[in-house]
């Protein structure tokens, strides 16, 4: 039967991560780096592209001017985490409620679930959380990093290509969190 069929699609494409009654912490692991994978390759693809659409062909960045590095560094450090959060939480809430995933809970000795089972259940909250974080952590550290390194200038192309880099990696480093916040036990009663 198709559903059937669908059934050992979606058990394919899952790999029994997550998905139904048979989730293991190794499951669940997979699933986290399916997801930082995913989320790191599409933002990194999405934010290039961006970055060359808005400054391509334009004259070299500064740190200061219409077109600087601190205002987009912070721009990005703020909106990528807020529209991550408040894209990928529902998504991953909606798979669970239609059974395609389960919970997950990697254990007390887990360093991510810890800090996941502290963190706001509520997307809005977390998504102003993890904006707040991207802006006072993040930027800092990647504007110090251009500083000490002595840019004070740099082309768009060059530009685009960082931009691609660092924010598939900040959405790498972002995405697991926020699929352990999502599925965390107590996820569905705070949406």
């Amino acid at each position: 039967s198709s559903s059937a069929a669908s059934d050992v699609y979606k058990r394919q494409i899952y790999g029994n991560c997550g998905y139904g009654k048979a989730r293991t912490t190794m499951n669940a692991i997979q699933h986290l780096k399916k997801e930082a994978i995913a989320g790191g390759v599409t933002n990194a693809a999405i934010n290039g592209i961006l970055g060359w659409l808005i400054f391509g062909g334009g004259p070299p960045l500064t740190w200061t001017g219409e077109q600087n590095i601190a205002a987009d560094v912070i721009a990005t450090c703020l909106l990528l985490p807020l529209l991550l959060t408040l894209i990928l939480i529902p998504i991953q809430r909606a798979k669970r409620k239609k059974g395609e995933l389960t919970s997950i809970d990697l254990g007390p000795e887990s360093r991510w679930q810890r800090l996941a089972n502290r963190l706001p259940s509520n997307t809005f909250w977390s998504a102003v959380l993890f904006a707040l974080a991207g802006t006072c952590l993040i930027a800092p550290t990647t504007l110090a990093v251009f500083h000490y390194a002595g840019i004070t200038a740099i082309t768009p192309l060059y530009y685009s290509l960082f931009k691609a880099a660092w924010a598939g990696a900040m959405a790498a480093a972002i995405v697991p969190l926020l699929v352990l916040v999502a599925l965390r036990k107590d996820a569905l009663t705070h949406l």
